[in-house]
């Protein structure tokens, strides 16, 4: 998936919709490779998982961030049972990734 949204950019032959469609299929492939990671790791036990899916969240606002250009704000909604635990992790995972991933 990388390599065809690396190459449907280069091209630069592209509309914004076959771009658009592009990043999102490729997001959702990341989503099911860290879904297979998760569950097996759930299954083993361990506090792993939480840092499976806090990292595979902030990658994904990131990423959203990133393709959408600078300026973009984001709203972020997470559920009432996980909002401690899932806000603190996405604000320590953001600003140790800031520099990084958004420019």
């Amino acid at each position: 998936m990388l390599e065809r949204h690396a190459k449907l950019i280069a091209e630069d032959k592209t509309n914004d919709t076959e771009i658009d469609e592009s990043f999102y299929a490729m997001e959702n492939a990341k989503i099911v490779r860290e879904a297979e990671k998760y569950y097996r790791h759930m299954f083993e036990g361990g506090q792993i998982t939480w840092n499976i899916r806090d990292t595979r969240m902030c990658d994904c606002l990131q990423d959203l961030i990133k393709h959408n250009g600078p300026g973009t704000k984001a709203v972020i909604w997470v559920m009432k049972s996980f909002f401690r635990h899932t806000i603190l992790m996405l604000v320590m995972l953001v600003r140790r990734n800031q520099t990084r991933h958004i420019k």
